[in-house]
């Protein structure tokens, strides 16, 4: 059982074939609730947590078919803005403060219970209100590999910080174009952080870790919010389309830079 487990969770994660262009839509599945919010992906499993009419829960899915293995509560409760996972089964979440004067707070979870281990504030006056997302700077599959928990806000503050696991800031930086952008994803194939934007059409936008931005693509659908990366694919949430919110599994090949954007087309789609 556990040779076919390991089988199973290789061929959803395998690397993106040859060729295969940035944005290029391969599967997709229903989102467990409407509005989902923000995605993590580990090599076994896809993070989601959704707020819907005051249920908030983080689900874990199973990538090939988006079936629900498991939910709780989010660790932090309500206005959870962004998920990350970390190798070993840890699964990092942040709640937002709407407030200047406020605090956010970044916790570090147990992923299969959603049980704290540690937690840190962040400053909404000093640094930002985290009303974007989280992510972890590191590989989902080699633990000891995170560098950084990286956290955001949106909009016209638009700065983003990095953080130690205990919470000490490492740097702060401005993403240079004040979008709107939403959950995160660090993409350690190409070293970048991936946000998400639901102007219209929506968009992905790829910066450097220094915040320098360096590419985008059309989103698979609008309204995008959370996204996860893992072996060359981007998963993203989006709210459209209604009534359905899905969840997609895009290619993000290395070398971005360098390969077009594109809206990307469906090769595959699981309903």
């Amino acid at each position: 059982m556990k040779v076919v487990t390991l089988l199973v969770s290789a061929l959803a994660f395998a690397a993106a074939p040859a060729g295969a262009y940035l944005g290029e839509v391969v599967a997709s599945f229903p989102a467990p609730t409407r509005f989902p919010i923000a995605l993590a992906a580990s090599p076994e499993h896809v993070f989601v947590f959704s707020s819907y009419w005051g249920v908030d829960k983080v689900y874990t899915l199973d990538p090939n078919t988006g079936s629900v293995i498991r939910s709780y509560g989010p660790p932090l409760g309500h206005d959870t803005s962004g998920l990350g996972y970390e190798a070993g089964g840890y699964l990092w979440t942040v709640r937002m403060t709407l407030s200047i004067y406020g605090t956010a707070w970044v916790a570090r979870c147990e992923a299969s219970t959603g049980s704290i281990y540690s937690s840190w504030p962040i400053s909404a006056r000093s640094i930002h209100l985290a009303r974007g997302g989280l992510t972890c700077e590191g590989r989902p599959d080699q633990p000891g590999s995170l560098k950084a928990v990286v956290v955001h806000d949106l909009g016209t503050r638009a700065r983003v910080s990095r953080h130690a696991t205990n919470g000490s800031l490492l740097s702060m930086f401005y993403y240079s174009n004040k979008r709107s952008y939403r959950d995160s994803a660090w993409d350690y194939g190409n070293g970048l952080i991936w946000f998400t934007d639901n102007d219209t059409p929506g968009h992905i936008y790829g910066h450097r870790a220094n915040g320098s931005f360096l590419t985008s693509f059309r989103a698979p659908s609008t309204q995008p919010r959370g996204s996860a990366y893992f072996n060359g694919y981007l998963w993203v949430c989006t709210f459209s389309p209604e009534p359905t919110h899905l969840i997609w599994k895009v290619h993000c090949p290395p070398d971005v830079a360098v390969k077009p954007a594109s809206v990307g087309r469906v090769k595959a789609l699981f309903r």
